[in-house]
Protein backbone atom coordinates (compact mmCIF):
# COMPACT_ATOMS: atom_id res chain seq x y z
CA UNK A 1 0.00 0.00 0.00
CA UNK A 2 1.28 3.44 -0.87
CA UNK A 3 1.55 6.07 1.87
CA UNK A 4 0.47 8.96 -0.37
CA UNK A 5 1.12 10.80 -3.62
CA UNK A 6 4.69 11.59 -2.52
CA UNK A 7 5.52 7.91 -1.83
CA UNK A 8 8.72 7.05 -3.71
CA UNK A 9 7.12 3.75 -4.81
CA UNK A 10 4.38 5.51 -6.80
CA UNK A 11 6.24 5.20 -10.12
CA UNK A 12 6.72 1.47 -9.61
CA UNK A 13 3.06 1.08 -8.71
CA UNK A 14 1.94 2.93 -11.85
CA UNK A 15 4.27 0.90 -14.08
CA UNK A 16 2.90 -2.33 -12.63
CA UNK A 17 -0.82 -1.56 -12.41
CA UNK A 18 -1.43 1.63 -14.42
CA UNK A 19 -2.61 -0.08 -17.60
CA UNK A 20 -5.44 -1.85 -15.74
CA UNK A 21 -4.44 -5.39 -16.75
CA UNK A 22 -5.36 -6.61 -13.27
CA UNK A 23 -8.74 -4.84 -13.23
CA UNK A 24 -11.99 -6.76 -13.63
CA UNK A 25 -13.65 -6.82 -17.05
CA UNK A 26 -15.97 -3.92 -17.84
CA UNK A 27 -19.56 -4.59 -16.72
CA UNK A 28 -18.49 -7.73 -14.84
CA UNK A 29 -20.19 -8.47 -11.55
CA UNK A 30 -18.35 -7.63 -8.34
CA UNK A 31 -20.40 -10.28 -6.51
CA UNK A 32 -18.40 -11.63 -3.61
CA UNK A 33 -16.17 -8.55 -3.34
CA UNK A 34 -15.07 -6.87 -0.15
CA UNK A 35 -14.72 -3.22 0.82
CA UNK A 36 -11.58 -1.53 2.19
CA UNK A 37 -12.35 -2.89 5.67
CA UNK A 38 -12.64 -6.46 4.39
CA UNK A 39 -16.43 -6.49 4.81
CA UNK A 40 -18.55 -8.08 2.07
CA UNK A 41 -19.97 -5.58 -0.41
CA UNK A 42 -23.69 -5.32 -0.91
CA UNK A 43 -25.46 -4.87 -4.21
CA UNK A 44 -27.28 -1.61 -4.79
Amino acid sequence: MLDGADDERLGLFLREYGDGHTAPEPLASCHGGVDVDGEPTTSA
